[in-house]
Order: C-alpha cells, then structure tokens, then sequence
C-alpha cells in the first residue's frame, strides 16, 4: 500500500519485532540501559506486529525477527537492565507480570532483576526486546529409557555443616525454579532424580548428569553403600534399614534416619531408579549352593559371643537373607551354628562371609567338609559336637536329645540343653547337612549279631540309679537307660550300634558240647581245647581216667545274667585270622567260637566239672564207680545243672563217656557183647522201620526191638494197603488190569519208601527256647506228609467200598444232564416268550391309556377340554395306533416261538424214540465226561451229605487210615530215650570222626601230590 512507503511508518510482520531507538531526549540515568521514560537511547517499548509512525529524526526502528522456541527446546534469558541482584543471589527472579519478557516495562516496573533469570522460555513464538533481554537456546532435558538424572543446584540455600544433598523440594521435577528458591532449595547435589521424560529445566540453575538405571540380574544382588545419612554410632558399622523404596526413595532414606555407610539392606533383581551419587551400588551373585554341598557362614556383626561359646547362635533371619532381623533377633558375630542347603540365596556379602567348596581352602577347610555328609551302607556315623555345654563329672559322651533332627539343627541342640563331645545319638545310613564346625563324624560298621547267638550290651552311657537294678547274687543287669550291663540281650541280626559308647558281647545260644579228653587233635580254638581226660583217685587208691561230655545252652534271656556272673574281656570282638587277604572270623568244624564262652568254660565250668568227678570219686571203691556210674552221672547232672543254673547256664546233659581203669582191674570187667540171631523176617521188619538191626540184636535192646518191629510191620500193611487202594484208582482211570497191576505195584513202593523215609527222619531233640521251634516244625511237616499219605490211601479204598451206591448216583446224574442236553433248546425259547410277554403286557397297559386318553380329548372331560376330534385328538390317537401296532408285533413274535417250541417238543420225542437217533452219541459222550475218577469222589462227597451212615463209615475208615499212618511216628518221637538210641549215637559219632580223619588224610595226600609236583617241576626247570 502506499501508505507503507510514507516516511516514518514501520511496518511490522507477524513474525518480526520493532527494537526503538530514540537519538534525542534527556540522558538515561547512571543506572539504566533502557529508556522507561522517553530518554535518548533503546526504549522499553518494542513494536508489534502491524503499521507503526515514529519520527525518523528523533527515532531509529530496528525490526528483528521474533525468538521461536521448538518444542524440544528452552530459552535461558539473560536481564541486561533491571534491579541489581540481592548478595548472594546468582539468579533473577521470575516475574510474573512481564508475558514471559515479552512486557519489559513490566519487567522492570515489577522489580526484575539484571542477570540470568529463574524463568525460561518454553515452545513459542516471543516478541522480546533483546536489548533488554538476550536469550539462549538450549535443548530441554531428555532422559531415556534405563536413565536417570542426577541434579545439583547452582543457587539456593546453603548446605547445612555435615550434609551433602539438598532436600527434595517442591518444584515440579527442577522445571519451576522460583518454586525450588522459594521452597528452599539448597544449593548442592539434589537427592531428587528424574527419571525417564523430557524436562523443561533451566540448565543454568541445574546441572543434569544422565547416568544409566541400576540393573541387578535374576542371578545377582546389589550391596549399598550410603554416602549420606545420620553417622554410624561407635560400635556399629552397617546402616540401619529404613522405608525408602529400595533405596529409590532417597528424600526417605534421609528422613526416616538411614545412616551412612555400607548398608545392611540389599537391592534385589531388577531395574532401580537409585540416585548414584547418594548411594554407590556394588553388583555381587547371588550365593549359590550346590546340589549336595552346604554353605557355612560367617557373620562380620552382630552381638560379641559369650565366654566358651564356640559358634554363634541360630536366629530367624530366613537363610541369612533379612539382615536387619540377624541383628534385631541377636544374631552374634563369627561362625554360625545355621548352613545353607542346597538353592539360591541373596545375602549381603559384606555382613555374612559364606563358605563353599569354591572357597573352603581359604578358611581352613576341605572341600569334602562343605559337602552334604553320606553315611553308606551298613554303616553308622558316630557324633562329635564341638559346642554345647561341658559334659558332667563322670561322662564320657552326651546324652541323647530329641527334636535336632540328627544335628542337622544345632540351635535346637544347644537350646535343648546338648553337651559338647562324644555324644550316645548316631546318624543313620543316608544323607545329612552337617555344620563341620559343629560336629565331626567317625563311621562304623552296623553290628552284626549271628544267627544262633546273641548280643549283651554293656553301656556305658546313661543314669546311675540303684532302683533300677536287677541284682543276683554275684551279679546286676540294668533296664535300658542306665549304665552298665542292659538286661535285655540283642537278637540275632543287623543292629545300630555306638560302639564307642557300648560294648557288644557275643553269646551263642545254641547247644554246646565240651568234651573232656585228651585229644591231641583238638582244634586251639576249641572251647574245650584245654579240657583234658580228668585223672582221679578212688577211695581205694587207684588211679582212674575219666572222659566226660557236658552239653549247656544259654537262653537269650539269661545272656545278660552270664555276662554279669562271669565276665568276658575283650568281648566286643572275637579271633580273628588272615586268610586269603580277608579277615575271617576264627572257625573251629565251621562254628564260630566267641570269647564269652571260653571265659565260661575257664573259670566256671573247667573247675566245676573237674571238682566234682575228684571229690565224686574219693567216696567209691574203684569198682563201685564204675558199676554205679548211672547213678553218679545223674548226681552229677543234678549237681552241675543246678550249679550252673546260678550263672544263667542250662546245663542240658552230663555224661561219662569212658572210664579207664589200672590195668591190673582192666581183666575184671573185659567181657563179649552178647547179640541174638536174627531171622529174615526181623530183619526186614526192622529195616522197613529205618532201624539199624546190629544194634538192637544186642541183648539190651530187646525191647527196643518189639517196638521197632512192630513199627516195620505198620509200614509193611500201609505199603501192601496202596497196592489195592492205587491199583483201582488207576482202573477208573484207564480201565486196564494190567496196567491197574504195574501202577498200584509202583505206588506201594512209593508210600512204602515215604514212610520210611519219614519214621527215620523222625529223632528226638532237646526242648529248649532255641531248638524246639525247628523241631516242631519239622514233626508237624512229617505229620502232614502222613496225613496226606493216609488221605491218599484211604480214598480209592473208600470209593470201592461204596461202589454199588456211587454207580447208583452217577448214573442218576446222567440222566439229569441227558435231560437237560435234550431240552437246553426249549428252555431257551420259553425264556425269551418270558421277557417277550412282559414286554408285551407292558405295551398292553400303555395301549389302553393311551386309549383312555385320546377318547377323553374327543369327549373334551380332559386335555384342551373342547368336544370334538380336533388335531390334539388326531395326535394322541396316532400315539394310541403306534402303541398297538407295537403291541400287535410282539404277540405275533410270542406265537411264532411258541410255534418253534412246539416243533421241537416234537422233534425230541422222535429222537428219544428212535434207538438209532443222536440219542446214543450223546449218552456216550456224556458217560466219558461224568464216569471218571473225579466224579467218582464227588459222587461219594454228595452221598456222604445225603447219607449219615456212608458219611460216619466214609470218616472211620480214613481216621483208621490216618492212624496207622502217624502211630509210628509219634510212637517214636514221644517215647522215652533207650538203649538202641545211645548205642546209635554213639555209633554215628565214631562214623563221623572216622569219616572226618578220612577226609582230613585224603587232603594232605592232594596236598603232598601237589607240592611234589611243583617241586618236581623247579627241578626240571633248573636242570633245563
């Protein structure tokens, strides 16, 4: 326009600013830089946007663009004019009133001040007059993602002596930094952060450090170390834990009292915005316990242990990982009574050191201590605490107590009152945590008690108490619990044992037989191997030598009262031998010989026995001894065994074996066995009895030979029985005589050969706790055998007793099952017109209701209630229809099988009136199926219920048989030892003496033949 080209007139842009200078007018004052009031110099005022007039003689327009700050940036604004800062101030403050510095007449008017100022200038278009202001363009503040800012304030309060970061203020995250001077800001490192966002912040005022966010991995912890916060009182050197957000909140950690310093608090996993100048951060791993290992640690504060306390008690503090409750529940420094186990845990390192296997070496330790303890197989583990209080006067080892799960919880020991050594509680076989501080394991072998002995356990542990004593007279044994000799013996068997605290001695408790003769192949191991023939002096002087037996058993229950009497030094084990690079215990015929026997047989029995028979046989002429020597050996029994019975010994037998006289009596008494000539039939009675018929041929078993006899001819009549009972079994079976003939024949020589078997198995045995139960399983095994044998016997005979009755009942079975064949086919089809008619009655009820239903619709007395044969009608007489169609069809399917049936009543009467039909296969195959042995005896079992005579004879004649079949035996067993029975004995013993020195030569003949051969080959190999 021409307007705009009139001198004077400025026009000014949208974009653009009009900076005024006036060359003329009165001069500024000292103070000033920019004309309020019309003085010469750059005016206050500036042109906005549109036309403006000044003078071009009295002013100078300068037109400048106009700041434009993006959206990513900030303008810092410098005041060239305005009121002076206050002493100490670095920076202007904010005035409101002056349109973020676009009014500087405002400004100034308002009090302004020269300088940097507070205020900033934000996204915008600003019309300032930049000589008054001069603005900065700076980038705001962006922190990223895993980034915090650290701030520290170039103006505001100062520092209080002693603290390092300002307080946190309010301020809107440092962008409104009049509110962060008003609100008392200090000048210092903020304990404020920022975290990720944009920032409009004066960057004069704050300076912004950006560091990355603390991480922790999943496997990590991070440890603390405040450099701000109250002082560590003396004596304690970790900060207290304080609510402050893990330490993300650090105006909290300062306010609620955190104190500087390593803290006991830990950062766990994960991402943490924590002010890095406040607190420094330590990434450490998490402690990490192997499979099979334990952890031992060591706490570096806590309460000072007591005097003659070895570990630091246990406390709540799950696994060491919550510090803060170590210390509040009186967690003590130094090693730990508490292990980790296998995991993961996130501890504080520099309060608790931890000991691995990684690291056991470094504490004096070997890695094998750090692992979990294995007690093996067949083993136990003996105990050693190394904490706990001093055991007792007099103790050797701690007492048990319960509830410390197998030292695996010491705490629970110490607080239960555990003492420090040796204690009496073993770990079994398995695996266990043990703390290596607190206790150390020695293994041992489980004891191993022998069948046919047992165990006297002498402890050396428990209560010493007088009340608790079984006394005898020489002798006491204690109940379980008290010190000394347990009056409970050990069975036989694999037993825990702390041998360290309780000594074992071995028992045996099988029968013993010690032999006094001089017998200079004694084995040196032999009980009796220092037992020699007894020499004595009768009354008229002569010199006799006398062999004696004596057998004893000890009961179990009476161990501990042996062991009490006798004593046993060094019972808790017994001989041993090298022999091919193992360690055999020493054997003596293949028996173990235990200690605790040879010390009876040495100090009780040796001078019992040898007393006795010496003062025995000075009250007796020479010949008088050895006529009465019956009488003496019973008084030697009864004297022995009642002497013996004191020390808990049963004295089984005492017996006088041989008597040797001078040899000028020997003629005297030297005189022929006297024997009967047997006949055949004798002999073979007596060997169908499994007697030996040389022995009872001698004139003083003649009694013994009736009753053998008559034994054999038992046998005999049950073997010829079988003959008969086995040959018609076998003829209901095959139907052949001949072959009835072989079979019977040949089972006669089995029954035959099995009662014989069984009367010569049969011997007596001594009665005691330990050899009867095999004894009398042996007699009830015979028992059954004859049993059965009578059963087997007795029943073929039976059968044919009964024959004419049982053809009788079979043949009328026959003829049920003949019947029931024939008619099985009608029986079938009456039971399907059954369930058909059923079916059919069913549809027949149904039919008349539905009947009912439909008529009362059509005369409308139920339903719609309308009269008339509407379409509800229509439907309920279909359904009426479709029930009688279905009642219909199955009275045509009734008829239909009656029908068959009556086909087939027909047919079967043809059948059974034609002699030629099926009828006589069918009778065949059912006379093979129903005429056999097996139904013979069903046959006799139903006609045993039906008929009481046949049932009382059937029972007579099998308890006839059942009597001849066991009377031998138990006529053997039950009577009474004789002549026969001695002789025999002592005849098998000679047999088996004689066979063992047989054996004995034949090997050192081998022996001989062998060392002669190597010998001859080393010469051959020398020669060569």
């Amino acid at each position: 326009m021409a307007i705009d080209r009139v001198p004077g007139v400025y026009v000014i842009s949208q974009d653009e600013v009009g900076i005024v200078y006036k060359k003329f007018g009165s001069p500024l004052p000292s103070n000033r830089q920019i004309a309020l009031n019309g003085e010469m110099g750059w005016q206050v005022d500036t042109l906005g946007p549109g036309r403006h007039f000044r003078s071009r003689l009295t002013y100078k327009v300068f037109k400048q663009k106009a700041i434009q700050i993006d959206k990513d940036e900030i303008g810092l604004v410098t005041a060239n004019d305005g009121a002076s800062l206050p002493t100490g101030k670095m920076f202007g403050k904010v005035v409101e009133e002056c349109d973020d510095f676009q009014d500087g007449r405002a400004f100034i008017n308002n009090g302004g001040q020269r300088g940097r100022q507070l205020g900033i200038l934000r996204n915008g278009i600003y019309r300032i007059n930049t000589q008054l202001f001069s603005v900065e363009i700076r980038p705001i503040i962006n922190i990223n993602d895993y980034e915090i800012g650290l701030v520290e304030a170039k103006d505001g309060k100062p520092l209080p002596i002693g603290k390092t970061f300002g307080d946190a203020v309010e301020c809107n995250n440092f962008e409104d930094a009049q509110a962060f001077i008003n609100n008392g800001g200090y000048r210092s490192q903020q304990l404020k952060i920022l975290t990720t966002g944009k920032y409009a912040i004066n960057t004069e005022l704050f300076k912004i450090k950006r560091v990355e966010l603390i991480k922790i991995g999943v496997n990590e912890v991070g440890l603390v170390e405040a450099r701000d916060g109250e002082p560590l009182p003396l004596g304690q050197n970790f900060g207290k834990v304080v609510e402050c957000g893990t330490f993300q909140d650090a105006e909290a950690f300062i306010k609620n009292g955190g104190q500087q310093g390593n803290q006991l608090a830990i950062i766990p996993p994960g991402i943490h915005y924590i002010n890095t100048e406040l607190f420094k951060v330590h990434n450490v791993p998490l402690i990490n316990i192997r499979s099979g290992e334990i952890g031992l640690v060591i706490a570096q504060d806590g309460a000072e242990l007591p005097p003659g306390q070895i570990l630091a008690k246990a406390v709540d503090c799950e696994n060491f990982q919550n510090a803060e409750a170590f210390l509040n529940n009186g967690g003590q420094q130094g090693k730990q009574r508490a292990i980790l186990t296998e995991g993961y845990y996130r501890i504080n390192t520099e309060l608790f050191t931890v000991v691995t296997t990684d690291n056991a070496q470094q504490y004096g330790l070997n890695p094998e201590q750090l692992k979990v303890y294995r007690v093996e197989s067949g083993k136990i583990g003996i105990v050693t605490t190394f904490d706990g209080k001093p055991l007792p006067g007099g103790d050797i080892a701690g007492a048990v107590i319960e509830g410390h799960n197998k030292f695996q919880e010491p705490q629970e020991f110490i607080d239960k009152g555990g003492y420090r050594g040796l204690q009496e509680e073993f770990i079994e076989e398995g695996f266990w945590s043990l703390n290596p501080w607190f206790v150390e394991v020695e293994q041992v072998p489980l004891t191993n008690i022998k069948t046919g002995t047992v165990g006297v356990l002498i402890s050396n542990v428990g209560k010493n108490s007088q009340a608790n004593q079984e006394q005898t007279t020489y002798g006491s044994q204690f109940n379980i619990g008290y010190k000394g000799i347990q009056n409970i013996p050990i069975e036989a068997g694999t037993h825990p044992i702390n041998t360290r605290v309780k000594s074992i001695v071995i028992v045996p408790v099988h029968e013993i037989t010690l032999d006094w003769r001089t017998d200079k192949n004694k084995p040196a191991t032999n009980y009796d191997s220092n037992l020699e023939t007894l020499k004595l002096r009768s009354k008229d002087g002569f010199i006799l030598n006398l062999e004696v037996t004596q057998v004893i058993n000890i009961y179990p229950k009476n161990s501990p009262k042996m062991i009490s009497r006798v004593g046993s030094p060094n019972a808790n084990s017994y001989k041993q031998v090298e022999e091919q690079g193992g360690v055999l215990s020493c054997l003596s015929n293949g028996a173990v010989k235990y200690s605790s026997i040879k010390n009876l047989v040495n100090r009780v029995l040796e001078p019992m026995v040898d007393n006795y028979f010496r003062n025995s046989a000075q009250e007796y002429n020479v010949l008088d001894f050895l006529q009465q020597r019956d009488q003496i050996q019973e008084r030697a029994t009864e004297h022995i065994k009642s002497a013996l019975n004191a020390y808990g010994v049963e004295a089984v037998g005492t017996f006088i074996n041989e008597i040797g006289l001078p040899a000028e009596l020997q003629h005297l008494i030297q005189a022929p066995t006297i024997k009967d000539n047997l006949n055949s039939l004798e002999k073979l009675l007596l060997w169908s009895a499994g007697a030996d018929h040389d022995i009872l041929a001698q004139k003083e078993c003649l009694t013994e030979r009736y009753k053998y006899t008559a034994i054999g001819t038992t046998v005999l009549l049950t073997s010829t029985t079988a003959i008969f009972s086995g040959g018609y079994a076998l003829f209901t079976v095959f139907g052949s005589v001949a072959a009835s003939c072989v079979g019977g024949t040949f089972w006669s020589f089995i029954v035959f050969n099995l009662d014989r078997f069984l009367i010569l198995s049969s011997k007596r045995r001594k009665s005691d706790s330990n050899s009867n139960l095999p004894f009398i399983a042996a007699t009830i095994l015979r028992l059954v055998i004859a049993l059965l044998l009578s059963f087997v016997v007795a029943k073929p005979l039976e059968l044919r007793l009964f024959e004419k009755e049982i053809n009788q009942k079979i043949e009328q079975d026959k003829n049920e099952i003949r019947e029931e064949k024939i008619n099985e086919p009608i029986k079938e089809l009456e039971q399907e017109i059954k369930g058909l008619n059923q079916e059919k009655d069913k549809y027949k009820n149904e039919w008349k209701d539905a009947e009912n239903v439909a008529n009362a619709e059509a005369e409308g007395t139920q339903g719609t209630g309308q009269f008339g044969k509407g379409i509800v009608y229509q439907d309920k007489r279909n359904y009426a229809d479709e029930i009688k169609q279905k009642f219909i069809e199955l009275d045509n399917k009734v008829k239909d099988k009656e029908e068959t049936i009556d086909k087939l009543r027909q047919e079967r009467n043809l059948i059974l009136q034609s002699p030629e039909s099926n009828l006589e296969q069918l009778k065949e195959q059912i006379d093979k199926e129903s005429d056999g042995f097996l139904a013979r005896l069903v046959a006799l079992e139903e006609l045993s219920k039906d008929d009481p005579n046949i049932r009382n004879i059937n029972w007579l004649i099998t308890a006839l048989f059942v009597t001849i079949e066991i009377s031998p035996i138990l006529v053997k067993l039950l009577s009474g030892k004789g002549p026969y029975d001695y002789l025999l004995e002592q005849k098998e013993s000679q047999e088996n003496y004689n066979e063992y020195f047989r054996i004995k030569k034949e090997q050192r003949l081998l022996l001989s033949e062998e060392l002669s051969k190597k010998y001859m080959k080393k010469i051959n190999d020398f020669e060569q």
